[in-house]
């Protein structure tokens, strides 16, 4: 078993994406990564003027994430379809990046159901270092949301928009005033409800991705 406090040198991470991820599978991200055009929204309000309110009848306990957590979901991914361990390890990878400030939102039984993340001007460091061809950084008034992930089985239960409240919510009495997402212009889901949550859409960026590159037209 490899935990996240593993995660110490290249070829480890090459070994971990291996095992987890499968030849068939790495081999579809490096095609992917190779040649493709993807469209980003970026959306962007101000917090007190967004729907603060609870859209889920799910039980479900909120608290910040740490490296069990994270063992956690590296456990799970076995039981999940390539797509969705895909999508696991790009929150593994962000994590491990710095951002810190990832929610785990576990439901009555102490199961992990979804995740996500609120980042913080203070981490503007990470964004610059890991993402400045992905993200515009943040001003001293702004947060972000990013990198939600619901498990398969609490799908259609409005935990993006309810997690994503109780985060603002914190954001709020923490003196910051607006906040920013970016969605794939394709994940109507999500796109949908930020929407009518209260978000707009401030503008569209397109996402190019060569020979291993990739950039976004911000």
């Amino acid at each position: 078993m490899m935990y996240v406090t593993d995660f110490n040198s290249r070829f480890k991470r090459a070994y971990f994406l291996l095992s987890k991820l499968g030849c068939k599978s790495l081999f579809a991200i490096a095609l992917r990564r190779c040649f493709g055009l993807n469209h980003y929204y970026i959306l962007g309000a101000r917090i007190r003027a967004l729907t603060l309110e609870k859209r889920t009848r799910l039980d479900y306990s909120l608290r910040k994430a740490f490296d069990v957590d994270f063992d956690e979901l590296i456990k799970s991914m076995p039981s999940l379809k390539p797509n969705d361990r895909r999508e696991i390890m790009i929150r593994i990878y962000f994590y491990l990046a710095g951002f810190k400030n990832c929610y785990v939102a576990r439901d009555k039984h102490g199961r992990i159901c979804y995740i996500q993340w609120i980042v913080y001007p203070d981490e503007n460091e990470y964004l610059k270092r890991w993402f400045r061809e992905d993200f515009y950084l943040l001003n001293e008034n702004q947060v972000m949301i990013e990198n939600a992930f619901t498990f398969p089985r609490y799908r259609g239960l409005g935990l993006l928009s309810s997690v994503t409240m109780d985060l603002l919510g914190k954001a709020e009495g923490r003196g910051y005033r607006s906040i920013v997402a970016h969605i794939r212009k394709d994940n109507f889901a999500p796109l949908n409800e930020f929407i009518s949550l209260g978000f707009k859409i401030r503008n569209l960026v397109k996402e190019y991705k060569f020979l291993g590159l990739v950039r976004r037209t911000l």
